[in-house]
Formats: C-alpha cells, sequence, structure tokens
C-alpha cells in the first residue's frame, strides 16, 4: 500500500455512514503542491497535517454502496485559502476521460470531482467548486428547490493530472471570495463528490441519499476554521470594444444600410462588498453585446413566445436571488441599458436582492413616449426572502417598469415549506396594476401553487395556476392570462443496477387549461415510458393526446370557437457511448395546428418535429458540435407539403490552453413554404461567426472575433406586405463585423 493511503490512521477522518458526519479542518503549515500527490511514493509534509477523508458512498446506480474507485480526499486550510486534494483511482486509468474546455462548460461525461460549501451552515445556500481531471473548472451556488445557479463565477485556482493510477485534483478557494458570518471559529456545511460518468455513477461524502428530499439537509460539518477573513470590498472591471461593422436597419420606412469604420465603446462595472455579506454591482455604459450566439430553436408556425434563456454576465450573476414561482422577472425585456444597479446578499435569515435599471427600447424613436425619461424605460425590482426553519422559507416581491405615460407594477408574496422528508409546497399570490400606452388601465391578481414529493421511487407534482384577465407583468415571462391550469407529473422509476439497465419506469404527464369563464381551453395527456442504460443512455417512448379551443379572441379569422383535436408520438434519446461521442436526437410524429395558414382560419394539419445533435471530441481540445433540426407540416387530406424548417448548426473549439480557445460557428436555415398554404415566406439564411479568446480568469478576459450574415433579399431592399422580400435563391451580405473587446478585473 503506497505511503499515503496510511494517513488514514494520522489523519481526522470522519464517518460517511452517519446523518450527523463531522470533521475538523486543521489550519497547515505547508503549501500542498499537486505535485507531491501526483506521485504516490511519499507521504507529503502537508498531507501529514490536513484531514483525510474516504468512504465516498455512490448515490446512483447503486444507492447505498461504496464508491467503485478508490477515492481519497486531503483537506486543510492557511491565512488566506481552504485547500482540498482529491487522489482518485482507477482501476483502467486510459478510460478516464477528461477535455480542455472553457469555464462551467466542461463535457459532461467527463470524469470530475467537487466540494460544496454551505458557509452560512444554513441548509438553504452552498458554493459549489468542480473541476474535471485537467483542472477545467465550473462554478456555482446552490438553493435548495432552485438547484444550481451557474451563473455566480470566482476567481480561485485548481489543477488536474492525469495519473498511472487514475488522476489528482488540486482545489485552493480564497476565503476572500466567500461570504460567511464574521465568527471568531467558522463551522460550514460540506460535501465531497466524485463523478464517473461513465460508469452513470455518482458518489459523495457524507452519504447523499435520493430518499431524503432537499440536499444541504444531509451535508457534513467542517469545523475549526479559525480567522478567516471573508470577502474582498471592492473591485472595478473596466471593458472596451471596438468594431467596424456593417448592418441592414429595418426601422425607417425604406430599409438602408448602416456603417461605421470605427465604433467603440467603453464602461465600467464596479462591486463593492457590504458588511461581508451584500453584494453592492454598478454598471454604466454596460456592454450587454453577447459573445455566444443563441442556441438555435424552432420559430416558425409558434403561437406563444418563445424564451431564450440570458446570457448577459451582469443580470445572469446572482440571478437566484430574484426568482419566484411566477417568473415576474425575465432579464431579456431589458435590452439596451445604459446604467445598472444591483444589490443582492444575505444578512442573518434574510435574502435580499434589489435591481435598478434604464432601457432604450427600440420603439422609443417612434413612440408617442420618445421624449419621456430620455427615451428610457426605467425598470426596478424588490425581493426579500426569509428562511424559516428548515428548508422553509417566505418572500415578497415587487416589479416595475415605466415608460413615459406607460407603467407597470407587480407586487405579491410568496413561500416554499418543507413537509417532511419527502414532500414541499410552493404558493406565491401577486397582483398587478398598468397603465397601457393608450391610456387604458389593466389590473388583476395571479396565484399559483405546487405540490412536490421526492421519494426513492416516485416523483410526483401538482401544479395549480391562475392567471386574471386583467394581470400584466411587463418585466417578467408569461406566455398568456386569464386562464386557470392544473398541470401534474407522475413518475415511477425502478433502480437495479443490472450489466446493461440502470433504471425503467413510466411517467404520466397530463395538462388541463381553462379560462375564467370555464371553457376547457387545452387538455393535455402524456405517457412515456423511460429506460436508463450503461453508458450515460437514456431512451424515452412517448404517446401524447392534445386538444385545444381557439376562439375568436385569440384568432380574429375565427368566427366560432373551435376545438382541435391532436395526437402525437415520438421519442428521445441521449447517450455518450464512448469519450469521444455524444448524440441527442428526438422525433415527434402526428397532428399539430397551423397557426399561420395564407387565408382563413387555423387548421390542423399533419406535423413533424426533429433534432438531432451529434458531437465529437477529438483528442483533449477539439470539440466539434453539430445539431440538426426539422419542423415540417403537410396538409391531411392530400399530404401536399404546406411548410418545411431546416436549421444546420456545426460549431467547432478548439483549446489551445485552459484559458485560450478559438470557436468558429456556421448556421444555416432554409424555411420552404407554400404560399397558397401558408402565410409563410420562403427564406434562406446564413451565419458565420468566428471568435478568439483568451480567458485567464473571471472578469478578465480579451475576445477578437469576426461574424457576418447572409440573406436571400433582393438587392434594392423592396418591401412586400408582410416585410422584405425574400429571393428565390442567391444570398446578399446583410451584416457583417469585427471586434476586438478587452475587460479587466482590478481588486483590492
Amino acid at each position: 500500500m503506497p505511503p499515503i493511503l496510511a494517513l488514514v490512521a494520522l489523519s481526522l477522518t470522519a464517518s460517511s455512514q452517519s446523518r450527523s458526519a463531522s470533521i475538523s479542518i486543521p489550519r497547515i503549515t505547508h503549501i500542498p503542491r499537486l505535485e507531491d500527490f501526483v506521485a504516490l511514493e511519499r507521504v507529503p509534509e502537508s498531507a501529514k497535517e490536513m484531514a483525510h477523508v474516504d468512504g465516498f458512498i455512490q448515490r446512483v446506480p447503486d444507492e447505498g454502496k461504496p464508491v467503485s474507485e478508490k477515492t481519497d480526499v486531503f483537506l486543510g486550510y492557511d491565512t488566506h485559502q481552504l485547500y482540498a486534494i482529491f487522489v482518485c483511482h482507477d482501476k483502467n486509468p486510459a478510460l478516464v476521460r477528461a477535455h480542455l474546455a472553457n469555464r462551467d462548460n466542461f463535457p459532461n461525461d467527463d470524469d470530475n470531482v467537487a466540494i460544496h460549501l454551505d458557509t452560512f451552515h444554513d441548509h438553504k445556500h452552498a458554493y459549489g467548486f468542480n473541476v474535471n481531471a485537467l483542472g477545467v473548472q465550473a462554478d456555482a451556488i446552490w438553493t435548495e428547490g432552485a438547484g444550481w445557479d451557474f451563473s455566480w463565477e470566482s476567481e480561485w485556482h485548481s489543477e488536474g493530472r492525469l495519473t498511472d493510477y487514475g488522476y489528482a485534483v488540486l482545489i485552493a478557494i480564497p476565503f476572500e471570495n466567500l461570504r460567511f458570518a464574521s465568527r471568531d471559529a467558522q463551522t460550514w456545511g460540506i460535501f465531497l463528490y466524485r463523478g464517473i460518468p461513465r460508469k452513470n455513477e455518482d458518489s459523495y461524502w457524507p452519504d447523499y441519499s435520493p430518499r431524503i428530499t432537499g440536499r444541504l439537509n444531509q451535508e457534513a460539518d467542517a469545523s475549526e476554521i479559525k480567522e478567516a477573513s471573508p470577502g474582498r470590498s471592492l473591485s472595478f472591471q473596466p471593458y472596451a470594444i471596438g468594431r467596424s461593422f456593417r448592418s441592414l436597419d429595418t426601422l425607417p420606412m425604406q430599409p438602408r444600410f448602416a456603417s461605421s469604420a470605427a465604433d467603440v465603446r467603453a464602461g465600467v462595472d464596479l462591486k463593492a462588498v457590504i458588511k461581508d455579506s451584500l453584494v453592492l454591482d454598478l454598471t454604466a455604459n454596460p456592454d450587454f453585446s453577447e459573445i455566444e450566439s443563441d442556441q438555435p430553436q424552432i420559430t416558425v408556425n409558434q403561437r406563444f413566445e418563445l424564451l431564450f434563456p440570458e446570457k448577459r454576465p451582469f443580470f445572469i450573476e446572482n440571478a437566484s436571488y430574484f426568482s419566484t414561482p411566477i417568473d415576474l422577472f425575465f432579464t431579456r425585456r431589458i435590452a439596451d441599458p445604459q446604467f445598472g444597479a444591483r444589490l443582492t446578499g444575505r444578512t442573518g435569515p434574510y435574502a435580499l436582492g434589489v435591481l435598478v435599471s434604464d432601457d432604450r427600447p427600440a420603439t422609443a424613436a417612434s413612440s408617442a413616449n420618445a421624449g419621456a425619461n430620455g427615451g428610457r424605460a426605467l425598470f426596478g425590482i424588490l425581493r426579500v426572502n426569509r428562511d424559516l426553519g428548515e428548508q422553509s422559507t417566505a418572500g415578497l416581491i415587487f416589479t416595475s417598469r415605466t415608460f413615459g405615460t406607460e407603467s407597470n407594477y407587480v407586487g405579491g408574496a410568496d413561500t416554499r415549506v418543507r413537509l417532511n422528508a419527502a414532500e414541499f409546497l410552493t404558493a406565491q399570490a401577486v397582483t398587478s396594476s398598468t397603465t397601457l400606452l393608450d391610456g387604458r388601465a389593466r389590473a388583476g391578481p395571479a396565484y399559483l401553487a405546487a405540490f412536490d414529493h421526492n421519494a426513492k421511487f416516485l416523483i410526483g407534482n401538482a401544479t395549480y395556476s391562475d392567471r386574471s384577465p386583467g394581470f400584466i407583468t411587463q418585466p417578467g415571462f408569461i406566455d398568456r392570462n386569464d386562464i386557470r391550469s392544473l398541470n401534474s407529473t407522475l413518475a415511477y422509476s425502478v433502480r437495479k443496477a443490472r450489466k446493461f439497465l440502470l433504471s425503467w419506469g413510466p411517467q404520466i404527464v397530463t395538462e388541463n387549461v381553462w379560462d375564467h369563464d370555464g371553457k376547457h381551453l387545452t387538455s393535455r395527456y402524456r405517457e412515456i415510458a423511460n429506460i436508463e442504460l450503461v453508458r450515460q443512455t437514456n431512451f424515452d417512448v412517448f404517446y401524447e393526446k392534445r386538444n385545444d379551443l381557439l376562439r375568436p379572441g385569440d384568432f380574429e379569422q375565427l368566427r366560432f370557437n373551435n376545438q382541435y383535436r391532436q395526437q402525437t408520438e415520438g421519442f428521445d434519446l441521449s447517450t455518450n457511448p464512448i469519450a469521444s461521442v455524444e448524440l441527442l436526437a428526438s422525433y415527434a410524429k402526428g397532428t399539430g395546428i397551423n397557426f399561420i395558414p395564407a387565408s382563413g382560419p387555423p387548421v390542423l394539419a399533419r406535423s413533424s418535429v426533429a433534432s438531432a445533435s451529434l458531437s465529437f471530441r477529438i483528442g483533449r481540445a477539439l470539440t466539434i458540435n453539430n445539431t440538426y433540426l426539422l419542423a415540417r407540416a403537410s396538409a391531411i387530406q392530400n399530404d401536399r407539403g404546406i411548410f418545411d424548417d431546416h436549421t444546420l448548426r456545426t460549431k467547432c473549439t478548439y483549446y489551445f490552453s485552459r484559458s485560450f480557445y478559438a470557436r468558429t460557428i456556421f448556421q444555416f436555415n432554409n424555411v420552404i413554404s407554400s404560399p397558397a398554404m401558408v402565410n409563410l415566406q420562403r427564406q434562406k439564411t446564413f451565419n458565420a461567426d468566428f471568435l478568439f479568446t483568451y480567458l485567464p480568469h473571471p472578469g478578465t478576459a480579451v475576445f477578437v472575433g469576426y461574424n457576418s450574415d447572409l440573406a436571400n433579399l433582393g438587392r434594392n431592399l423592396d418591401l412586400g406586405s408582410d416585410g422584405l422580400v425574400q429571393r428565390s435563391s442567391g444570398f446578399i451580405n446583410d451584416g457583417r463585423q469585427v471586434f476586438v473587446k478587452v475587460m479587466y478585473l482590478f481588486r483590492r
């Protein structure tokens, strides 16, 4: 046995079997080096001082059994940092999966380890520091009931090394980047984690059981952390971006091209820590341009607005402080701000989120409100949440958006109550008051109540939602109002670790929607059979029946209420058979609604929707992601084509190092339509993006990029009844830019 493993008898250990596991983390005098742990030839001086933990327990696939590969962790701290060394053995070290990747985005099938720290020891929130076998970082904040928030970014150190016995990882977390109570001696909650994806295996110390609802109520206690100083008091981040561009301006009556040979913009973000627990963020002339493009979605023939996730750092950071059961703050409603301020953090049992921002809406120039507030809309969000006992909370929220004579105010309360080890109740009640641009007033309440049951075999959810006809939330994301809905999900899973089969079980999903006059607008019933196999393979087969009632108020072409009965069947597949290949695929076929016929009301049509994503990892540095989306509709009577929508996207990323990478994205979209059957122009677009990124640590980066857009527009930019006229063939360049962006994070 290598000497390093004999430290079990010399170090402070903790039992992984006890629900009240604890460990004393010692103060060390020797800074640990990864090289000393990689060789396993002698006991490093730093390891002799550190606490040692083993005895990891599987959560899946074999719940309660020891981790399949020996795992040792060494913990210690000095004046400035907490250290964790993971020594991960593997009987087949050549099968360890590890790839270079950008932060927070290493592949799901990479071997990885993590440490989770509940620094306030309140079982409500925890920092997560996750590292793959090559040292690539991912960090996040866990909130009970809401899950992981990967928008949080912190500066910390990690190293990873593949070895002839497996791999080893060092994590060093500066105290100044954490928030915790000001006490001489700290006791934190702690989890240690090891993931072996090729075995579908997640293991924890202490034991994290799926039989018990909640995560942090099962954590261990890490004590004897003394003389630790939290939080840097001040940091600021200036940025500058310069670009040369040519773009199509469609706002004038006659569209035209606008261009600039040298467009320069600069701004600054400032962050101040108040009393070690609250964080004030200020931004002036922020750069909210998006370096990464949105993942493609099918956008044609959609009845309701699609949700695209936020990607701008100022808004995604600490987003969980503003979340409520009803989505009352969707940050992409703020499109082009000039200033913003945000205060977030915890003080005692309270969590606080305050945000104020302006916005320059695209409609401001042509609006009657153009002169109001300098043509800006003003947003204000206030969120307060209080802990109530074990994993229960109660909160208040207020949102506002004003733009000249237009205003929208929403306020209300919510709660999340733990009923027992397996069940939670969530509820929210809010009301809105709105004055529209034309002077009309709207007002009304909205309610939500949800019950969640999460046990070993049975998972269930029932959610009731009520939005009155007058309820409006302009800062939020609500697809429609004047509804009462009752949705439910019930899933039964039998988990048996076999040679190939890991789990199987049925799932039933129901959705029922009524308006406030009692009309049954939607009824949906879906049956799903799920099979989980080895090598991260999941396969679902489903059958769905759906009935939608459309009214003249929904579509002006309707003279009477009309029922649309639909039926769909299909499958979903995800698999990671080998380290270099990942496949995601889905297909659904049946009947659906053509919401945009060439004339008359919506009609039933045959419908097919498919998606496929195939990713290749070549070596440890090159990743190629290919995505294909298809939406197709045809007439039920004669199967004549109504429209085909094809999207093909290829993204290639090459990592020269953990900090420096190059990325290309090519995306082609082709809409083929029959003018006699659908009100949809034929359209072809091609987009190319090139980006070089140097990102040594969060907040400091250099981006150099070029993007170009092609579309099948006429060279004279002719206007038709429904927009720019599309040509049947050929492209023109309707936008391109070259840009350089530099930002640097100063701390003191």
